[in-house]
Order: structure tokens, then sequence, then C-alpha cells
């Protein structure tokens, strides 16, 4: 038996193509990269440099023309990722972006960290040359990122906790999309509302936390002392959360509907709930944020953020028509995109026996119709 190793067939290049169809190396190469300037060949001639390049089954070699043209066509990923639940946020963000990075034929690398403070010393690591633009999802960073982020990338970040100069920021109103969904459940005739928010200094829970306030002021509610619990934006987070409101309320009336600043933290509030032996929605009333899909298969009402189109949209923020990158970087502001959100309705909440969001108020009301009277 003959174990000697077999050649290894050498790989076909530019010049060896040329060479079957009968035309220049640069020829070659504008109409396999299909560039513009390939109109002013003939039919007949880009026909047979395809035909000539199948026959040699010719794979151009990525990484000498990254060498050439300065890029790598890659786009880098940041994200918080490794943790104990899995991140659906991301999941289906990313959904978005790899969509939208296959549309500019740029592949995605994806830098998970444990937590935002290994951000300063992992992220110039990815800007080495292996990617030519960078998405942060979520970034929280702990020191000022404009003194370490390298200049030489454009950026762009998806629902930051931290303001960046010159880095557009691509979310949601937040404080909108909570305001709206807490009107509803107003309107639907729950008084009792309790908002289990994300954690303390998180921006996205402060904005959320504002909406759910604002909308009880405009509807006349008390906002309690005891109406608002803060924890992680986990379904650990959520189940805690709400353990300790009712931990803290044994003998006393239930809320009518819950708030959660998350799906994460909804899922978990049904968790406790359900161990409890307190139902949904007949007892309690429960509404998350995002409309992932662990809520669309639990059948939570929440708010819907356009997850996929966040992630879109940040890399056509990133790369303009023809896949080149955008200067996003340097200037002394920050721009923000909204998407919009809306509010999905599912077996989570219903409507409740009305009374006035506002006691005090209905009663003068009612008296001044008896005057007129």
């Amino acid at each position: 038996m003959n174990l000697a190793p077999r050649p290894k067939r050498a790989r076909p290049t530019l010049a060896d193509v040329a060479q079957i169809a009968g035309v220049s190396v640069m020829t070659v190469s504008a109409v396999l990269s299909g560039k513009k300037s390939t109109s002013r060949f003939s039919a007949e001639t880009q026909q047979r440099v395809l035909e000539a390049a199948a026959e040699l089954r010719y794979r151009p070699n990525v990484n000498a023309r990254a060498l050439v043209e300065g890029r790598s066509n890659a786009i880098g990923v940041v994200a918080h990722l490794l943790s104990d639940e899995p991140n659906l946020y991301f999941l289906e963000v990313l959904t978005g972006i790899l969509a939208a990075a296959r549309e500019h034929a740029h592949s995605v690398h994806i830098l998970a960290l444990e937590s935002w403070s290994e951000a300063e010393h992992q992220i110039p690591k990815l800007c080495n040359g292996s990617v030519d633009a960078v998405v942060l999802v979520g970034p929280m960073f702990e020191s000022a990122a404009e003194h370490w982020l390298p200049r030489a990338l454009p950026y762009v970040s998806i629902h930051s906790n931290t303001e960046v100069p010159g880095i557009t920021d691509i979310g949601v109103d937040e404080e909108q999309g909570a305001y709206e969904a807490v009107r509803e459940i107003i309107r639907l005739g729950h008084r009792r509302l309790v908002h289990l928010a994300g954690p303390v200094g998180s921006v996205g829970a402060d904005r959320r936390r504002r909406g759910f306030v604002r909308a009880l002021e405009d509807a006349g509610l008390p906002l309690t002392t005891d109406a608002i619990v803060s924890d992680d934006y986990t379904r650990e987070g959520g189940k805690a959360a709400t353990a300790r409101w009712l931990d803290s309320h044994v003998g006393q009336p239930l809320p009518d509907a819950i708030f959660c600043a998350a799906d994460g933290i909804a899922l978990g509030c049904l968790d406790e709930l359900k161990q409890r032996g307190i139902a949904v929605p007949a007892q309690v009333s429960v509404v998350g944020f995002d409309d992932n899909v662990l809520a669309r298969a639990a059948g939570l009402t929440s708010v819907r953020q356009p997850l996929p189109d966040l992630g879109r949209e940040a890399v056509n923020q990133l790369l303009d028509e023809q896949g080149g990158v955008r200067d996003t970087y340097g200037r002394p502001w920050v721009r923000y995109l909204h998407l919009p959100t809306s509010l999905v309705k599912r077996e989570t909440l219903i409507e409740r026996a009305t009374s006035p969001a506002n006691p005090a108020a209905a009663a003068r009301k009612a008296a001044r119709k008896t005057t007129k009277k």
C-alpha cells in the first residue's frame, strides 16, 4: 500500500483565471469583485471570466484582499453575555445584525464579556484590524470611553447605558413605551399597581421607571413608597423582587397589576405568583417589556421592541450601500435613533371592574353635577 502523502494541489490564482479567459489579471479582478468599473467590459468578456473562474473553482483570498484594501469586511459585536441565564434580548438583536451584515457581505465577530468592567481591556484587542466597525449592545462602561476606545473605527450602540461622544445610540423611547403601557393598564380598570424595575443606575431602567411614575401621576393615582421594587434584568431577579413585595405585604390586598421593566423580570414574577397559588390574570395582571421569544411562548402581555430591527439599523448606520464604513466617531455629540414600541396584549392582562382613578376628583365632579341640578 502506497502511504506517500498526496501532493497538495496549488490554489488557483487570478493569473490562472486570466490565462484561461484570455484577459488581463486586472480585468479578472474587476469582474470577480463586482466593481462598478466592470461595466466597461463586454458581456462576452465578463462571461469568459466567470466561466474560467468556475472551471478552476477559483475562490478569492479574503485575507489577501483585506490587506490590499485595508478592510476585513467584518463587524464586531460586543455584549455582556456570560451569565447563568441566556440573553434572549441579545439573541433577537443579533438576528437583525446578522441579516444586515450578510446583505453588506460582512461577517460578524462576537466579543462576549463577563461584565462591562472588562470592556476597557477587551475592546481594544477586537479593534486590532480584525473588524471594520463595532456594535456595542447595552454598554455600561465604568470609565469615560472617549479616553480609551480606539478612535480608528466607527461605532454604534444599542440601548446604551453610557453616553459616548460621537456614537449614535439606537433604541426605543423607553419612557414613552412604559408610559403608554401603564396608561392602558389603568384604562382597563387596574388601580393598585406595582412596578418591578431594573437595576438602580441603569439608564433604561430609569427611563421605564419614569414612564410608570408619569402614567400614575397623569391618572391621578398615588405613588406609594412600596410601589417600585428594583432588581436585576433576569428571571431570578424578577422572582426575588416579587417575593420581597409579597413577604412585606402579608395579609394586605394584592396589586391589581404588576408592570415589569423586562420580560425576564416578568417571567420570574409569574414563577413566584404561581408558586404561591396566586392566579394570573384573575387575581393579578402581569405585563413585561421587550416581547422576546419566551414572552411570546408564555402568553405574556409585553411592550414590544422591534429587537431584530435594532440590530439591522445598527449595521446600516455603520456601513454604506457599498459596504464601506461610515465616519461615526470623533464628534462632540451623541445622536439618538428611536424605533417605535407597541403593547402586545396576551393572556396575562385582563380588564377589571373600573373604579375612579382619583376618587377625590370623582367625588368633586359628582358634587358639581348635584349642585347644577
